[in-house]
Order: C-alpha cells, then sequence, then structure tokens
C-alpha cells in the first residue's frame, strides 16, 4: 500500500475488537479487521482472508488415549490437511484434564473459546490469559500450556515443538 500510495500516511492501532468498532462508529478509524460476526454485520464490509481455529498442545503434553492419530504437525497445517473433509475432528472434552493459555476478555477469540468450554460442558484450568494470539502460540510452544490459535500463524510461523487438533465446534 505505502508503494503504491507514497503520500498516503497510515497509522495503525491494536486493541479489543469492541473498542476498534466503537472508534469506527465515530469516524476515528477509516477500517478495521475482525471476524466477529456481529461486528461483521453492522459495517460494510469485505473478506481479507479465512482462518481456522485448531487447539496447539506441546508435543511432550500428556495427550488423551487413542487421540495421537488425529494429532497434526505444523508441516500437516501448512499442507492443508487440517481442512480436509476427512480430516477427524476431536471433541474438546477430551482436553479437559490440561492447563490452557487462553486470551483475555474483549478477544474475539475469548469469546469463541468460552463457547467451546461451554459447548464441551467443562471449564478450562486456566493458567495464563493474555492479549495476543502469537504471545499464547509462544508460551504454547514453550509447554507453558495448551492454546487456540489460528492456521494462518502456524503457516507463517511453524513450530516443531507443537501438535494441532482440529475441534469439533461451530465456534473454530
Amino acid at each position: 500500500f505505502s508503494r503504491r500510495y507514497p503520500g498516503v500516511q497510515l497509522e495503525v492501532s491494536e486493541d479489543s475488537s469492541v473498542r476498534l468498532a466503537r472508534r469506527l462508529e465515530r469516524r476515528e478509524m477509516d477500517l478495521i479487521f475482525s471476524c466477529d460476526p456481529e461486528l461483521i454485520e453492522r459495517f460494510e464490509h469485505q473478506p481479507a482472508f479465512y482462518d481456522h481455529i485448531l487447539l496447539a498442545i506441546h508435543r511432550d503434553a500428556p495427550i488423551p488415549k487413542g487421540l495421537a492419530q488425529s494429532a497434526m504437525s505444523a508441516g500437516d497445517i501448512q499442507a492443508g490437511r487440517h481442512l480436509s473433509p476427512i480430516c477427524p475432528k476431536v471433541p474438546l472434552e477430551q482436553f479437559r484434564e490440561l492447563e490452557f493459555v487462553l486470551l483475555q476478555k474483549g478477544n474475539n477469540l475469548y469469546g469463541r473459546s468460552t463457547r467451546m468450554f461451554e459447548e464441551a460442558g467443562f471449564v478450562p484450568k486456566v493458567k495464563l490469559a493474555l492479549s495476543q494470539l502469537v504471545t499464547a502460540y509462544r508460551f504454547a510452544g514453550n509447554g507453558v500450556g495448551a492454546t487456540f490459535v489460528s492456521d494462518r500463524i502456524v503457516q507463517k510461523s511453524p513450530s516443531q515443538n507443537l501438535v494441532f487438533y482440529s475441534i469439533d465446534s461451530k465456534e473454530v
């Protein structure tokens, strides 16, 4: 954009979807990126990309019996295996004993993960709540806890320390 329009100065702001939407409504911003369906419907919108949420678990974490064959590597994600209709979707309930690194309230993935845990019928053991998805991904890669991650992050920055699961939920 900057090469094409060298005279236009951009200002990038990171914040929660709710606060960004308020700023957009007040015309303090020209555009926002959001995957929140309610926000998308409130504003004129154009898809920028599509992503899929995966569960990321450190390769040394105890995996429930029978789920090892459903685990995918970063290479599998890069190859698009998780998008195949034959890719097994695992019930989140199978991971109820894990500790989780989740995102804080105000983040779209916070709401989605909360609904996934409600669907699965358990309250997660939250070890950390962070504001940035990439930070949660890095913590998971260092064995701090399981986390939800966008396939786009895995494709751009693969971690050999993690295995990934496609979760059976309408929220992913």
